[in-house]
């Protein structure tokens, strides 16, 4: 026995796994996997190599063996593959998929090229295992961040790839920060047999390989229950007692990891459990170690024995550390700084003595890289790439976008330089400078942003565009005095409110005021005005429109001395986006002389007034205008559903295709995809002959550009083409669109497993698929779920002979299916369940109604508390055939949206007629102390309720969100319009008495204040292509 409690000891040599050579085999196949060559075994798995051949990849996938598959194993994979999954972090490994094939569980994730920190240390220099360490604290505060513990974090759990990726793995032992039971498993390692190593790690139980070489017992990871969890040479003391892990407990680990990593020896030795716990309990205060004095500071206070006195958090930690290894290189590089500005200044005297007549316009046109130099530089990248933990390739992308940003502004310095001296010429360079500078402060910031920054960074929206700068009314940013030290200041805040992004909520306004106290200090009177707009950009992203809008009239006051194009387009833009959200003054009429030429509906005044001091601050800034134009186009588009009127939608589109343009001309392709989004959904609203073709050419345009530049797809285009291809009944197509949009789907952590068999019928071979879940599953004839990301509950696929292992609890619905059968939907109970598949039916029938399009018929299974709805389209003749029923009692109806909210119709006596209600559009507006999840209801006829639950039992019913009044808002509503007030456009309501119920939340027993009224259609018009349009009816409810 080891006199040191080392890493988990190796593994034997893999080789072939024993009890899967009769399955599993080289070039075999798993699923869709391509098996190729075995990288660790343990006693109760595998990890393989393997290929993907959808996306041409080569994957790990850590297979459980068939033999030893027990309930608990299987339930900690999962366990596993929902710990890795819910982390999406440069510094986290990436699981794609989990599932089963043939009984066997099995996760397929990322296989890296490299080898774990213990490894990698004894070859690495100082410089490289502290920006390793560094990385690994990021993946692990990512981990915290996402509410889950690693309670196993050590060098051998962190993979180095050979490109420089740091990567934390091995989350078998994780559990969510709100407690979980601790799993049973005892867990261990074995590790690749060559470079490539396995995602996760390998947590393969050794207990159970009689040949593995232990150096010691208390080297291993200790997970039974109620006793240890952890290895014992990297636990907190409160571990040995017992005590659950917690993100403190991740914090020791990690610092005597960073111990070792920096020292070569971890702080606590010990032959024995007890000797190693004496050693944690006495902290570190008497240990001697080759350690900076700030360093270890920050890791003396990680490593305390009492939890409470550690780091608040681990990022708190890691700043600390960052702060530590800065102190001694700030100091060299003021002393360095200082010597460059006295050179500076001497070069700069000389110059001036030699040509006393050379302006300093010429001296800058005659070495524009020179003064680009702040901004971006070789010397400036080598500065980012101190940055711990940034990967390589995410660095080398930022770098390029700066490279190509640097030799495009240094051109356009130089052909304006060529032009003649004068007015025009000196806007322009101070323009180009005004651009100059804002790219420093963001370069600055990139200095120590994290690495999420690097891998996110979009450089069309990030870097500032200057082709205003080339106009004749240049529009850019006031240059950053060049004296200092006000210049270093001013750049060092400016790069700070840039920051501000990841700032808590609830330290943002504190954060805010210091800005703006400090910028006061300076004395540079434009950026007082910049830190208010920059972080009223901020405030509005956080949907804080109140403080936005006062902060963004701080800076166009400030502006009104100082003149500042750019900024106060900012602010404009960002008025015209809150007001977008909410108006500030929703009851104001239009006057007369404002109204649309052709006699319609016009934007509301204030909108109005917003939109052209937006426009008209924009000046020649495509992206700026490109921004204005798609916001014109969303108001324009409300416009039209609420005024019922074409030529708003022809508006509309014209805006879109502007705003196309306009970021077609600064090369923004994400942007560009967005508008192309933004025309597909305008063309789906519009709802006439031609909607889906044209929403489908506009959503393929999106994605071929989205592919052409190597960027991931847009959630928006693919919920668009998916809806499109629903409504053209090509229902692989909409599996395929939503699936992509899915991440790895998981069962809720409280769910038990249970077991069941399907009968499934002689000659059937195709796969089974078995899913359960609580509330509402909503699927279609092909698929019992439509969207996966819907599922509230676990899908798995039964084995050969119709077993299945499958979480869920009592009360919960359960069904089964394969191609062309379905098994009557059940309820789970407390033991195994039974299901038989048998062939589905068809129900057909017909809609009476109009503005059928995008109404849905369904019929819906009641099975317990829970629902399953199979939906379909309606037919453009009023028809529609209900496939893929299975066994067991429905009721059928048609839904569909109805402005802003979701209608559902009940069918009657006749389960084949279903009926689409037409009539006018009601504006619900509601007053009170509302919640987030304030909704508005709509029965028909006279309805007495004191509850949600007493609304919701209406046959037929609309429900929709409350919103606040903003570009939504109505002609017919602003009459009863107050600030403060939200409201629901419904449409579709027949003639006669309507109830409208509100309520402060949607939680079933919250109160409901009601009023009815009765209908009287107003206006009605037919659009000759299949469209109706009615009036509108505003109707106040106040709740309490």
């Amino acid at each position: 026995m080891s006199g040191e409690l080392d890493e988990t000891a190796d593994a034997r040599p893999a080789t072939a796994p024993r009890a899967e050579k009769a399955t599993l085999r080289a070039g075999g196949e798993l699923g869709k996997y391509r098996l190729d060559r075995v990288l660790g075994e343990g006693g109760m798995g595998v990890v393989w190599a393997a290929h993907d051949p959808d996306l041409e990849r080569a994957v790990a996938i850590k297979v459980l063996r068939y033999a030893q598959a027990s309930t608990q194993l299987r339930q900690r994979l999962l366990r596993e593959a929902r710990a890795m999954a819910k982390l999406k972090h440069p510094n986290v490994l990436t699981v794609y998929e989990v599932g089963t094939v043939d009984d066997r569980d099995y996760i397929a994730m990322e296989l890296v090229d490299g080898a774990t920190l213990d490894t990698w240390f004894g070859h690495a220099t100082y410089d490289e295992r502290w920006n390793a360490v560094l990385a690994a604290g990021r993946g692990l505060a990512a981990a915290h961040a996402a509410g889950v513990v690693h309670r196993d974090f050590k060098p051998h759990n962190v993979l180095r790839s050979r490109d420089g990726r740091v990567l934390v793995t091995d989350f078998g032992l994780a559990r969510g920060l709100l407690g979980e039971g601790d799993g049973a498993a005892i867990a261990d390692h074995a590790p690749a047999t060559d470079s490539i190593t396995p995602a996760l790690d390998e947590t393969l139980d050794a207990a159970q390989t009689p040949n593995r070489k232990n150096d010691s017992v208390l080297d291993s990871p200790l997970t039974q229950t109620g006793a240890l969890i952890g290895t014992p040479a990297y636990m907190a003391p409160e571990q040995y007692r017992g005590a659950p892990p917690d993100p403190r407990t991740d914090q020791f680990a990690f610092c005597v990891t960073a111990w070792q990593a920096l020292t070569g020896e971890r702080p606590f030795k010990g032959a024995t459990l007890d000797e190693m716990r004496a050693s944690a309990s006495n902290g570190v205060a008497h240990i001697s170690a080759k350690l900076p004095r700030a360093v270890r500071a920050v890791l003396a206070r990680g490593l305390d024995p009492e939890a409470s006195k550690r780091w608040t958090s681990l990022e708190e930690l890691l700043d600390g550390l960052e702060r530590a290894a800065k102190v001694p290189v700030r100091r060299r590089r003021i002393a360095f700084a200082v010597f460059g500005l006295v050179m500076a200044s001497l070069v700069i005297a000389a110059n001036v003595r030699a040509d006393h007549k050379k302006s300093a316009e010429e001296r800058a046109c005659a070495s524009p890289e020179q003064v680009f130099a702040e901004a971006w530089s070789p010397a400036v990248k080598a500065e980012l790439a101190r940055n711990p933990g940034v990967r390589h390739e995410s660095l080398e992308r930022v770098a390029g976008a700066f490279d190509q940003f640097r030799d495009k502004w240094v051109a356009s310095y130089l052909a304006t330089c060529r032009a003649p001296a004068g007015k025009t010429r000196s806007a322009k360079l101070g323009c180009l400078d005004g651009v100059r500078d804002e790219v420093s402060a963001l370069s600055l910031l990139l200095r120590s942003a994290p690495p999420q920054v690097y891998d996110q960074f979009d450089a069309p929206g990030i870097l500032p565009n200057f082709k205003g700068c080339e106009s004749n009314t240049p529009v850019a940013s006031t240059p950053v005095p060049a004296d200092q030290p006000r210049r270093g200041k001013s750049l060092a805040l400016l790069a700070r409110v840039m920051g501000l992004r990841g700032v808590p909520r609830d330290q943002l306004g504190g954060e805010i005021a210091t800005l703006q106290s400090e910028a006061q200090a300076i004395g540079w009177p434009p950026l007082v005005a910049s830190i208010s707009v920059l972080a009223g950009n901020e405030v509005l992203r956080r949907q804080d429109l109140v403080a936005a809008r006062a902060l963004f009239v701080r800076g166009l006051e400030g502006l009104a001395t100082t003149r500042n194009a750019r900024l106060e387009a900012i602010a404009r833009l960002g008025l015209l986006e809150a007001g977008a959200v909410e108006l500030e003054n929703p009851g104001a009429q239009v006057p007369p002389d404002a109204r649309d030429p052709r006699g319609k509906p016009t934007l509301h005044p204030e909108l109005f007034r917003l939109l052209a001091a937006a426009r008209g601050a924009a000046g020649s800034d495509d992206m700026l205008l490109g921004s204005v134009s798609l916001l014109d186009a969303n108001l324009r588009a409300d416009l039209a559903q609420w005024g019922r009127y074409r030529q708003a939608y022809a508006d509309a589109l014209a805006a879109a295709a502007e705003a196309r343009k306009r970021f077609d001309a600064v090369g923004d392709a994400p942007r560009i995809a967005q508008v192309f989004a933004a025309e597909a959904s305008l063309y789906l609203r519009r709802a006439d002959d031609r909607a889906l073709d044209d929403a489908l050419f506009a959503a393929r345009q999106g994605n071929e550009l989205l592919e052409r530049n190597g960027l991931a797809p847009l959630p928006a285009l693919e919920e668009l083409r998916a809806e499109v291809a629903f409504m053209r009944r090509d229902f692989a197509e909409v599996h395929r669109r939503l699936d992509r949009l899915a991440s790895t789907h998981a069962p809720p952590d409280d769910a038990a497993e249970i077991t069941g068999r399907v009968a499934i019928p002689a000659g059937v071979t195709t796969p089974v698929t078995i899913v359960a879940w609580h509330g509402d599953l909503v699927g279609d004839r092909a698929r019992l779920y439509t969207d996966a990301r819907t599922v509230d509950g676990d899908i798995v696929q039964a084995g050969p002979d119709g077993s299945f292992k499958i979480h869920a609890k009592p009360g919960w619905a359960i069904a089964a299916e394969t191609k062309g059968l379905r098994s009557r939907p059940k309820l789970v109970g407390s033991g195994p369940v039974a299901l038989d598949l048998v062939p589905t039916t068809t129900l057909s029938g017909t809609v009476g109604g109009k503005n059928l399009f995008g109404v849905r018929a369904f019929a819906r299974y009641a099975v317990g508390s829970a629902t399953l709805t199979i939906e379909t389209p309606i037919e453009k003749d009023e028809t529609f055939d209900l496939a893929g029923l299975p066994p067991g009692g429905f009721v059928t109806g048609a839904s569909g949206a109805a402005g802003h909210a979701h209608r559902i119709v009940l069918a009657g006596a006749t389960p084949t007629k279903l009926v689409w209600p037409y009539g006018e559009a009601l504006d619900v507006i509601v007053r009170g102390t509302l919640g987030d999840d304030a909704r508005v209801w709509l029965v028909r006829g006279t309805l007495v309720a004191k509850t949600v639950a007493d609304i919701e039992k209406s046959a037929e019913i609309a429900v929709a969100p409350l919103g606040p009044i903003g570009a939504d808002n109505t002609d017919a509503g602003r009459e009863l319009y107050s600030a403060g007030d939200r409201h629901a456009v419904i449409t579709g309501n027949a003639d006669g008495p309507v109830t409208a119920c509100a309520a402060a939340s949607a939680a079933p027993d919250a109160p409901v204040a009601c009023e009815t009224i009765t209908v009287h259609r107003t206006l009605d018009i037919d659009h000759g292509d299949g469209r109706f349009a009615s009036g509108m009816t505003p109707l106040l409810v106040r709740v309490p």
